[in-house]
């Protein structure tokens, strides 16, 4: 059971997330709080559990996660009534370093027809959906477009995600956010190279929004992030 979103100040709630926007007339999305089905069943359970409650009691986890969707639809309606984004990015981590954490066919089992319906509700709303995704996904990919999110991040370089493959294979399909090793953003020359390699492939065609692919280190100046950044802004600039 899962509370009703109808309960909270919404009004209050938008006042206080509009006061803290910088640019006023800029693109919003909403962030923060937007987890995904199998990611709430991890934090409740624990990853292994939640891995293996897919084959222990599938009806069990098929209701748990079908109610969450529910649950984050219903909050979808309200974000879009008082504050009026521009698009909504769900987090749901399904893979790690080397594959997926369950195959294929089982995402497209449990997860999938829960995507589809925020792809469709968020649609219906007039906003643009992003997915996040840490991890190798690749061969999910087609799915993902098949379902309709428009932009997946963060395309994490170590997991295995080869940005230019992907967007020489679904640039026309999904727009790209992220790509650039979080791992190498403490090493000037490294990140340079790559960013100098990466960003003119990726925003060909348009459909590329500049980031790291993962969080980044605390390792990272503040001299290395201005060099970045303007880096970012001199070679990304459409």
């Amino acid at each position: 059971t899962f509370p009703s979103c109808k309960d909270k100040n919404w009004e209050i709630a938008a006042m206080r997330t509009k006061a803290m926007w910088a640019k006023k007339d800029e693109i919003q999305g909403y962030v923060v709080g937007n987890m995904g089905g199998f990611e709430k069943i991890c934090a409740l359970m624990g990853h292994v559990n939640a891995m293996m409650a897919m084959y222990d009691d599938e009806e069990a986890f098929a209701e748990f996660i079908e109610a969450y969707a529910d649950y984050r639809i219903e909050q979808f309606e309200y974000i879009k009534k008082y504050l009026d984004v521009d698009f909504m990015m769900m987090h749901d981590d399904w893979g790690n370093q080397n594959n997926m954490f369950f195959s294929p066919e089982i995402w497209r089992e449990f997860i999938k027809p829960l995507e589809k319906r925020y792809a469709d509700k968020i649609h219906e709303l007039g906003m643009i959906y992003v997915h996040h995704s840490c991890g190798y996904i690749t061969q999910i990919l087609p799915d993902l477009v098949e379902i309709g999110v428009d932009s997946l991040n963060p395309l994490e370089i170590k997991a295995g995600m080869d940005p230019v493959y992907l967007k020489k294979t679904f640039g026309d399909k999904l727009a790209f956010h992220g790509g650039i090793n979080a791992q190498i953003m403490d090493q000037p020359d490294l990140v340079r190279a790559e960013m100098e390699r990466l960003i003119p492939l990726l925003k060909e065609g348009g459909g590329y929004i500049f980031a790291s692919d993962h969080s980044i280190p605390n390792s990272v100046s503040f001299e290395n992030m201005k060099m970045i950044s303007e880096l970012a802004h001199r070679l990304g600039r459409y």
